[in-house]
């Protein structure tokens, strides 16, 4: 078996793609493991664990629609037979898995 790093870092642009790489997964890994206090504190404070889901859930369509409106826009187009499973995932998905997260 051959090393393949070398080839894989050959060039600056992969070399930035790596470190943002890291980067991206090094904070994904600290917010979520924030994310368990954050909630406890917010579910202790008094708000419900469906408005938090609620909240949560829409807070993310916005921010991510807005990065995608501005990044990829032609990737907001949604075809008529695509609905129904956009629709079923956004509430399974996203929002019941939220809200049973926190309910637990």
């Amino acid at each position: 078996m051959t090393d393949m790093t070398p080839s894989l870092l050959a060039t600056a642009h992969d070399r930035r793609r790596l470190v943002i790489g890291y980067a991206v997964y090094l904070a994904a890994a600290c917010l979520f493991a924030l994310n368990g206090t954050v909630v406890k504190t917010i579910l202790l404070s008094g708000v419900s664990a469906a408005r938090l889901s609620e909240i949560r859930a829409t807070g993310a369509f916005i921010i991510l629609f807005v990065i995608v409106l501005i990044a990829r826009p032609r990737a907001l187009r949604i075809h008529r037979g695509e609905w129904g499973l956009l629709l079923a995932y956004g509430v399974v998905g996203v929002a019941m898995t939220q809200f049973l997260f926190f309910v637990a």
